[in-house]
Protein backbone atom coordinates (compact mmCIF):
# COMPACT_ATOMS: atom_id res chain seq x y z
CA UNK A 1 0.00 0.00 0.00
CA UNK A 2 1.47 3.16 -0.93
CA UNK A 3 2.20 5.79 1.58
CA UNK A 4 0.02 9.22 0.77
CA UNK A 5 1.78 12.21 2.01
CA UNK A 6 -0.47 15.62 2.53
CA UNK A 7 1.05 19.00 2.62
CA UNK A 8 0.34 21.19 5.44
CA UNK A 9 2.09 23.76 7.13
CA UNK A 10 4.48 22.84 9.42
CA UNK A 11 3.92 23.66 13.82
CA UNK A 12 7.14 24.08 15.50
CA UNK A 13 7.52 24.53 19.36
CA UNK A 14 10.06 26.66 21.50
CA UNK A 15 13.26 27.11 19.35
CA UNK A 16 16.26 25.37 20.23
CA UNK A 17 19.83 26.26 19.64
CA UNK A 18 21.11 24.97 16.47
CA UNK A 19 24.74 22.86 16.13
CA UNK A 20 25.89 24.68 13.52
CA UNK A 21 25.85 23.58 9.43
CA UNK A 22 24.68 19.68 9.12
CA UNK A 23 27.49 17.77 7.05
CA UNK A 24 27.04 15.52 4.26
CA UNK A 25 26.49 12.06 5.88
CA UNK A 26 29.02 9.13 4.93
CA UNK A 27 26.21 7.01 4.38
CA UNK A 28 24.47 9.04 1.41
CA UNK A 29 26.31 7.85 -1.15
CA UNK A 30 25.40 3.85 -0.60
CA UNK A 31 22.93 2.14 -1.66
CA UNK A 32 21.81 0.72 1.00
CA UNK A 33 22.23 1.39 4.58
CA UNK A 34 21.07 0.44 8.00
CA UNK A 35 18.11 2.71 9.49
CA UNK A 36 18.22 3.94 13.14
CA UNK A 37 16.05 1.74 15.68
CA UNK A 38 13.85 5.27 15.92
CA UNK A 39 12.85 5.17 12.52
CA UNK A 40 12.30 1.55 11.94
CA UNK A 41 9.53 1.68 14.78
CA UNK A 42 8.17 4.90 12.78
CA UNK A 43 8.03 3.35 10.06
CA UNK A 44 6.11 0.12 11.68
CA UNK A 45 3.70 2.43 13.04
CA UNK A 46 2.98 3.51 9.65
CA UNK A 47 2.13 -0.23 8.61
CA UNK A 48 0.21 -0.84 11.41
CA UNK A 49 -2.07 2.03 11.57
CA UNK A 50 -2.17 1.63 7.44
CA UNK A 51 -4.55 4.16 6.22
CA UNK A 52 -4.35 7.79 8.64
CA UNK A 53 -2.78 11.02 9.98
CA UNK A 54 0.32 11.37 11.62
CA UNK A 55 -1.17 14.44 13.58
CA UNK A 56 1.75 15.08 15.19
CA UNK A 57 6.05 14.32 14.78
CA UNK A 58 8.09 14.95 17.62
CA UNK A 59 11.65 15.21 16.09
CA UNK A 60 15.09 15.14 18.71
CA UNK A 61 18.55 15.11 17.19
CA UNK A 62 17.06 14.23 13.34
CA UNK A 63 15.26 11.26 14.31
CA UNK A 64 11.85 10.78 15.29
CA UNK A 65 11.16 10.94 19.00
CA UNK A 66 7.27 10.50 19.17
CA UNK A 67 4.37 10.73 17.13
CA UNK A 68 0.55 11.37 17.25
CA UNK A 69 -1.51 9.39 14.70
CA UNK A 70 -5.00 9.40 13.81
CA UNK A 71 -6.44 5.79 12.25
CA UNK A 72 -8.92 6.59 9.28
CA UNK A 73 -12.16 4.85 9.61
CA UNK A 74 -11.49 1.87 7.32
CA UNK A 75 -15.17 1.82 5.58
Amino acid sequence: MPLLLLKAPPVRGPKGKGKGRASERRESHLADFILKESVVRLFGEFDRIGNGTVAGLEVRDGLPYGVTLEESDPS
